[in-house]
């Protein structure tokens, strides 16, 4: 694991702690996907949720956002799987 995609992860954990106080029911999470400057990942629930750099509408929220340390849901339910990457 390169020491980004480490410094993201360890950011995923922090931010985690915001996800689950900020729900009413807390799920956990089952999927991580880690991509060059993003991490996305999938609760228990099925929402899909990402962090990171957003150049080009990676993490759902249009063009607007360039980066977030804190998770934004992008999808609200039935994600089963996730994958993320570099330049596509």
């Amino acid at each position: 694991m390169k020491l980004k995609q480490l410094e993201r992860v360890t950011w995923f954990m922090m931010s985690l702690v915001t996800v689950l106080t900020a729900t009413t029911q807390a799920a956990t999470v089952v999927r991580v996907a880690a991509g060059q400057e993003q991490t996305l990942f999938v609760m228990s629930d099925g929402s899909l949720w990402g962090m990171g750099r957003e150049s080009f509408g990676e993490l759902g929220q249009g063009f607007g956002l360039t980066q977030t340390n804190l998770p934004l849901q992008i999808v609200a339910s039935n994600v089963t799987a996730v994958a993320c990457g570099e330049a596509h």
